[in-house]
């Protein structure tokens, strides 16, 4: 997981631009904070591809190139 940083008056562009079947969902960090977050609705996840194997995002994108 990466964690960023954005600052609360440009929240509300950003959700803006976030395209579907994507969303802005609420996630617990093992720390216990709470933070904003990228979900997926459920209709879009029967055709997806499970990438939990790769350990994350850049990694599956490096795996496309390999």
């Amino acid at each position: 997981m990466e964690v960023w940083t954005l600052p609360e008056d440009q929240f509300g562009s950003f959700v803006a631009e976030v395209p579907e079947p994507l969303g802005i969902g609420n996630v617990t960090l093992d720390s216990g904070e709470m933070a904003k977050c990228f979900i997926c609705e459920p209709y879009a996840l029967a055709a997806g591809t499970e990438i939990t194997r790769f350990g994350g995002w850049r990694n599956y994108l490096s795996s496309l190139n390999s």
